[in-house]
């Protein structure tokens, strides 16, 4: 054995995702798609426009991205880490794990349906990751909800017979089918934020977590 770290087999006409210059012109690609987005929504954004917006030909674009779908998954799933991100320092001062993951989720579907590219992750783009890479975007949640789900697990507040594995998708399906409906109006009425909380705490949550003592 060599030593080094296997590399999964990348077909010959893709670029290979491991190296410096890859990492860079992906970098670039993104980038412009997001400009493009900016002038033209994602129902209107073509390759080609991201192409020239990157300064690249449509055939290094394909090496990098085999389609417009690929292109917007990847942009969804940095969009959702960078929500991430931010909501972790909004909800920092919560102490009760709990309503720090219902708080948390509410911020993050606000921000996620806003204007901003930046913050973009709509439910099409939902809907193609669990499509096209259900396991990517199951990672990402369960980088959330583990860390929860074991200090419920250590305080006795799960639901009997919820494995963490259920737990990740019911938050996966019950965030997305709320989406889906036009969350946040439920009832033709929009939730405030605290609202939102509430709901979430009370039918997103409580199948999960024994919520009891949080609730109005």
């Amino acid at each position: 054995m060599s030593g080094e770290p296997e590399r999964t087999a990348t077909p010959d006409w893709r670029a290979d995702p491991n190296s410096k210059v890859s990492e860079r012109l992906r970098a670039r690609i993104i980038g412009a798609a997001r400009i493009c987005l900016e002038r033209t929504g994602h129902e209107k954004l073509r390759m080609e426009m991201v192409a020239r917006e990157a300064g690249c030909s449509r055939a290094t674009l394909y090496r990098y991205f085999g389609s417009k779908e690929e292109i917007l998954l990847s942009i969804g799933q940095e969009n959702y880490q960078q929500i991430n991100e931010e909501v972790d320092e909004e909800i920092s001062h919560i102490e009760d794990p709990r309503m720090k993951l219902a708080v948390g989720l509410a911020r993050s579907m606000a921000m996620a349906q806003s204007g901003d590219v930046t913050h973009q992750f709509t439910v099409e783009m939902l809907n193609r990751a669990m499509m096209s890479d259900s396991e990517g975007l199951k990672a990402l949640v369960t980088e959330r909800v583990a860390p929860i789900y074991r200090h419920a697990e250590r305080r006795g507040w799960l639901r009997a017979g919820v494995s963490e594995d259920d737990a990740v998708n019911w938050v996966i399906l019950g965030s997305t089918g709320l989406m889906q409906v036009g969350w946040p109006v439920i009832g033709g009425r929009e939730l405030n934020h605290d609202e939102q909380v509430q709901y979430l705490a009370r039918y997103l949550f409580f199948p999960i977590f024994r919520m009891e003592d949080l609730l109005d």
